[in-house]
């Protein structure tokens, strides 16, 4: 099966801060994305919220990153986050 890959955009600023995996506007640029099955014991949404800020703290000048979910196996997908200043 062909990968599907999720193109989202979320600000530079909001995903950098503390309460990233709470804000709301980064939850809503997600917001058709459904939080099942889950990832790493995290919802998805909130799973792709922390893979995009660690990768973030790895590398201060990265603006996209691909997250990929292993656990949906019969339609595979990744996100292409784009970080936008």
């Amino acid at each position: 099966m062909p990968l599907t890959t999720i193109e989202v955009h979320f600000p530079l600023q909001r995903i950098q801060g503390e309460c990233y995996k709470e804000d709301e506007l980064l939850l809503n640029c997600l917001g058709k994305i459904n939080d099942t099955p889950g990832e790493d014991g995290l919802p998805l949404r909130q799973w792709v919220l922390r893979e995009t800020h660690t990768a973030l703290v790895r590398d201060p000048r990265c603006r996209n990153v691909l997250p990929r979910p292993r656990t949906v196996r019969d339609n595979p997908i990744r996100f292409h986050v784009f970080l936008d200043e």
